[in-house]
């Protein structure tokens, strides 16, 4: 096996035990544990480690000052029996062995003790413990003899140890000489003198120490010590857990509030602790809350606010409706919508310029909410026009309300750049009786009885009347059912396509297909003179198709096949469930690729839409076509259905991509439209670009397509293409 195969073995089977010791609860960060158990638990093993390690120091040093001071016993008892033993060899008395075995008694230590002849072989006398009664015995090996007597005269111990059974025994070995004088003269010999001794051995001592019996008490005193010290650290460790839960119950307090945060509950506060840091985690949390809290109230502002003038707008009116409706079916109360269209606002406009009619438009809406009650709503309807719901009154209190409203115009000037103007209002009323009618359709009902106030002079109030209203309205329609039947006849229609540039590959993403009529020679009628009337007659199913077919026989023949069509769509449309079914159909004859055709709903449109025109869109997206929610604001979000509708992209709202550069609201609201979009995985696209300016914000914002006069007007779509060429 070679060094690299060994080395990756291993690491594998590292690799393998790590895995395995993350398994464990301790070392797991997917344990769901409190920190208080982690923190006893890494202490008690700790603790345990440290313990078990400093034991075994404790017995290895006890155990070895024991096993050398018993060394050093034995060679003392040894010395002892060496001096013992002489007259035992001198004599051979059996009572002399009788009476070191009785000293030796004394020494419970002392297992035996045995004196050898001077070969080391035969036992000149022998004393047993009762331990050692039974144990059997060796002579003293030819080594150990040989290395006893190797220095004459000198008396070396020898010391080791062994094990006889279940015994340690600690054995002491030495040499037994006897020294005797050579000279025959008793009286000329000198003690100094070397020369005159003769050394001889006569034997040898082994004698054996009990080791084991301290072995037993050390082990029976750590035993003892172990359990006192194991009832200690159970002790601190409770107590360190009653600490640590004391110090940790702050932080585990948060986890309420932080549950609470995690579900959208922004009325949450946390309390301050006496722990320092968890009282800077509850400062930085509740500074934290404090902060999103007031972003979420500014944005809901932002999005339910007019920039201008600083009322409610379209979106959040349309829900305040909504409730009243509820209300008026409950209570059975009536109330009443006015629409209110500034008389002669344009003169003004063009006359002073765009910042002067902003002025007078912020003037306009502080007199409206001065005349009406606090729980009253207004709102800037768009342009000049304004809307005001006023809750809880009949007929007569309505008009009474309209009337102060006019009154208070009529004396009110308007100063600028040295001119004044009389400012009028022209107010349509429509009562709200029961949820009979939709939004859409008592907004029109005050938007027509408004026109016809303008129509009788301007300055004025109408009180809706269905009667008289639809006669006026036939009157005006009348012609155009004449018109839109000979149009779709003819083919007297015109498209005109304008290119939606994808910001990031500059490429054309999709060409939006415009509707055009044909009036007299060289005019073009513009769809807003003759839509509604075409929905009202019921020529906008007829109209949709007649614009999809002729789309998709234009798109067949075009060499750019990366780019798809977007075809705005009217909710009746979608209602249709034929009209579904024939898309499909002409999907699959003109074997386009379906991804290539996104259609454009209003989300006004949507908001007021009933539950088939969203069959519709689902059945639309099954399909595989794109939807692109056009004016997008924050109606649908706000009403929290925005999760409910399928769409592919969002078409933010007109009114937001023209006041972008001079409305620091207007930019936030892009940028977290642009955020939503992004984090839904969805498109945006910024119509009515009008400048660079504005085209260099939009995609700094995080936009991600862009339409308008400034990268190309409308156009048919043969000559298209050289027009957008001159912006690359």
């Amino acid at each position: 096996m070679s060094f690299q195969q060994l080395s990756k073995g291993l690491k594998s089977r590292f690799e393998s035990a790590r895995q395995q010791v993350r398994q464990w609860p301790l070392f797991s960060r997917r344990n769901d544990t409190s920190i208080a158990t982690s923190v006893l638990l890494m202490h008690t093993l700790w603790g345990l480690v440290v313990y078990f390690f400093a034991l075994l120091c404790l017995w290895w040093v006890v155990n070895s000052v024991i096993s050398v001071n018993l060394q050093d016993q034995a060679r003392r008892w040894v010395k002892a029996a060496d001096e013992l033993g002489v007259p035992l060899y001198v004599s051979q008395d059996p009572q002399v062995m009788d009476e070191i075995a009785r000293q030796m008694e004394s020494f419970s230590s002392v297992d035996y003790l045995r004196y050898y002849g001077p070969q080391g072989k035969t036992l000149v006398g022998e004393y047993r413990s009762i331990k050692a009664i039974d144990t059997p015995l060796d002579s003293l090996t030819s080594n150990e003899v040989a290395l006893l007597s190797a220095d004459r005269g000198q008396q070396l111990i020898e010391v080791d140890v062994e094990r006889y059974e279940e015994r340690k025994i600690i054995r002491a070995m030495a040499p037994v000489w006897i020294r005797s004088i050579t000279s025959d003269g008793m009286m000329d010999f000198e003690l100094q003198g070397s020369e005159s001794e003769r050394s001889q051995l006569i034997g040898f001592i082994e004698l054996g120490v009990d080791y084991s019996q301290y072995q037993q008490q050390l082990a029976e005193r750590i035993w003892q010590g172990s359990l006192l010290a194991a009832v200690v650290f159970a002790l601190l460790l409770f107590l360190g857990y009653l600490h640590l839960k004391r110090i940790l119950r702050p932080l585990e307090e948060l986890q309420t509030p932080l549950a609470r945060l995690a579900e959208g509950d922004m009325r949450v506060r946390v309390k301050r602790s006496g722990v320092r840091e968890v009282s800077a985690i509850s400062d930085a949390l509740n500074s934290t809350i404090h902060a999103i809290a007031e972003r979420d109230q500014a944005l809901r502002d932002l999005a339910n606010h007019d920039s201008l003038t600083h009322l409610v707008n379209r979106h959040f009116f349309t829900d305040q409706v909504i409730s009243e409706l509820l209300t008026v079916e409950d209570t059975q109360q009536t109330s009443a919508l006015f629409f209110i269209d500034l008389d002669e606002f344009k003169a003004i406009n063009d006359r002073l310029g765009h910042d002067a009619g902003d002025r007078l438009l912020v003037q306009v809406a502080e007199i409206l909410k001065s005349r009406v009650r606090e729980y009253d709503v207004v709102s800037r309807f768009g342009g000049d026009e304004f809307v005001v719901l006023v809750s809880g009154v009949g007929e007569l209190e309505a008009q009474q309300v309209a009337e102060g409203i006019l009154q208070l115009m009529e004396g009110y000037q308007y100063s600028e750049q040295g001119q004044v103007f009389n400012i009028c209002c022209s107010i349509g009323i429509t009562m709200i009786e029961s949820s009979q009618f939709t939004v859409d359709e008592l907004l029109k009902q005050a938007d027509s009885a408004c026109q016809m106030a303008k129509l009788r002079g301007r300055n004025g109030l109408v009180m809706y009347d269905a009667g008289q209203m639809q006669k006026q309205q036939l009157l005006e329609d009348s012609g155009w059912s004449k018109k839109l039947a000979a149009a779709l006849k003819d083919d007297r229609f015109v498209l005109h396509y304008q290119p939606i540039l994808d910001l990031k590959s500059q490429q054309v993403r999709y060409y939006e297909v415009l509707l055009r009529m044909q009036g007299e020679p060289g005019e073009l009628i513009p769809p807003d003179a003759f839509l509604g009337a075409a929905d009202r007659f019921g020529f906008s199913v007829e109209v949709a198709r007649w614009v999809i077919e002729h789309a998709l026989s234009t798109v067949a023949h075009q060499p750019n096949k990366t780019a798809g069509l977007s075809i705005n769509l009217s909710a009746k449309a979608l209602e249709d469930t034929q009209f579904i079914d024939w898309l499909g159909s002409l999907i699959k004859e003109t074997e386009i690729e379906p991804s290539r055709l996104a259609f454009e709903v209003e989300e006004q449109a949507l908001l007021n839409s009933r539950q088939e025109a969203l069959l519709g869109l689902k059945a639309l997206s099954g399909l595989g076509c794109v939807i692109i929610m056009d004016g997008f604001c924050a109606g649908l979000s706000a009403s929290g259905k925005l999760q409910n509708i399928p769409f592919d992209g969002l078409k933010i709202q007109r009114e937001l991509v023209t006041g972008l550069l001079a409305s620091d609201v207007n930019k936030t609201l892009v940028s977290a439209i642009a955020e939503l979009a992004r984090v839904m995985g969805k498109f945006t696209i910024a119509g009515f670009v009008q400048d660079e300016l504005t085209l260099s914000l939009v995609k700094e914002m995080g936009v991600d397509c862009a339409q308008g006069y400034f990268l190309a007007t409308p156009n048919c779509f043969e000559e298209l293409d050289d027009v957008f060429k001159t912006h690359p």
